[in-house]
């Protein structure tokens, strides 16, 4: 009988003990929130030491819609409150240019030839609000003075090497550069040739060393560093690991652009904006290896953030899909099974966060305030057996927890899938 009155004690301390535990999570949630459905403003937990940050960067799973609205507004936030006039995209140098052009001129068929590209490739960035989002950064351009203009810096490996070929092409006859186009001949041949990687690799090296070696300060500027960064990025082009050249395309550029000196912000895949190695210690973001490179000293002041979905729907290539999920006669269908409390992921962590936040919202939630549980808890992730081994992401660094990761969570619930421009 005592027996099973001490067991039955335990139990009801184990249960008190979770209950107070659950408890104290929703209460902390609670008051580290901030609704970021339809706008997003300064105040509560976006507060003086968030702006503080030097580089802002905010991580999604593409293909669902609400994260392209929650990108543009904290974009429009961050220029306003914090001067942020630099947008890291997660585009190569030769959109970023087209994309610049686009916002000076409002010509429409350079937004179609990023598009295009997309749309050829089936990547799931090929999708109208990505597009609407672009009219909307040139339209909020057109509100403020000139020196607080929003453009696009590309610092990710070549996307398409016929547009990298159409970059040098045309960069190279403005300004005072054309002295220069004659030696990019062979090289812009060989990025228009098919699978000539190695080729441009060792064609942009040998430019880089010809123009290292002379003195080119009559040149533009400007013009001239874009060209000798696109050569940077051509030379990489075959370098295996995509996170190592973005890694030190932004090392390149921090230190030519004087980003030391300001503040700049963006908009990647979940994967890349996280803060700490994951798989148990295999998988490095850039964001990570920048945070550890003593050289460019920026531990503290990174700040990530990070999209997870619940109920919502996420535009995926049918051709990738099982047939019980793909839409018939579609090449892009909108599925339910990548949330991330779903049938093939599930983040038991967000339970509490679905608690305190409703049904088609948007909510922020601060991690690593005062006495965050989230200091010291770590991501509870499952994968079902069915999710390809290549996109299960563990958050499981030794001595690492949620708030090493990602210092802000966004719970997007309900969100409609991404519209294909073309489907």
């Amino acid at each position: 009988m005592i027996a099973k009155i001490t067991t039955l004690g335990i139990a009801f301390v184990l249960y008190l003990s979770t209950a107070v535990q659950a408890q104290s999570v929703t209460g902390y949630l609670n008051q580290n929130k901030a609704d970021v459905t339809t706008s997003i403003k300064k105040g509560g937990i976006l507060n003086k030491d968030f702006f503080n940050h030097q580089v802002f960067l905010l991580g999604e799973i593409h293909g669902v819609q609400k994260p392209q609205e929650v990108d543009l507004n904290l974009l429009a936030l961050l220029n306003k409150e914090a001067s942020v006039r630099t947008y890291i995209a997660e585009i190569d140098f030769a959109k970023a240019y087209l994309l610049n052009q686009y916002l000076k001129t409002d010509n429409e068929s350079l937004i179609d030839t990023v598009f295009a590209d997309w749309d050829k490739q089936n990547a799931q960035w090929a999708n109208k609000e990505f597009q609407q989002k672009i009219r909307n950064i040139r339209k909020l351009n057109q509100t403020l003075p000139a020196g607080k203009t929003i453009s696009f810096v590309g610092i990710d490996q070549v996307h398409n090497p016929a547009l990298a070929a159409r970059y040098f092409d045309e960069i190279l006859t403005s300004h005072n550069l054309k002295t220069l186009k004659p030696r990019f001949e062979k090289l812009i041949t060989l990025l228009l040739t098919p699978k000539a990687d190695s080729l441009v690799a060792n064609e942009a090296r040998q430019l880089l060393n010809q123009l290292n070696t002379e003195n080119n300060q009559g040149f533009y500027r400007p013009s001239y560093n874009q060209v000798v960064f696109g050569l940077e990025v051509c030379a990489a082009m075959t370098t295996k690991s995509r996170e190592k050249v973005i890694y030190n395309n932004f090392k390149y550029l921090y230190k030519q652009l004087n980003w030391s000196k300001e503040k700049v912000y963006g908009f990647w895949g979940f994967f890349h904006v996280l803060q700490s190695k994951t798989n148990g210690g295999k998988g490095q973001s850039f964001t990570n290896a920048l945070l550890n490179d003593a050289d460019l000293n920026l531990k503290g002041k990174i700040v990530s953030m990070a999209c997870l979905y619940s109920g919502s729907k996420m535009m995926m290539p049918t051709a990738s899909l099982p047939q019980m999920w793909a839409e018939k006669g579609k090449r892009y269908s909108a599925v339910n099974q990548f949330n991330n409390d779903g049938p093939l992921m599930n983040v038991s962590n967000l339970i509490p966060f679905k608690e305190v936040c409703q049904p088609n919202t948007a909510t922020l939630f601060k991690l690593d305030g005062a006495d965050s549980p989230f200091l010291t808890e770590k991501a509870d992730i499952k994968y079902n057996a069915f999710m390809p081994r290549d996109q299960q992401i563990m958050l499981n660094e030794d001595g690492k927890f949620m708030a090493d990761y990602f210092q802000y969570l966004i719970l997007i619930r309900n969100s409609e899938a991404t519209t294909p421009i073309n489907n």
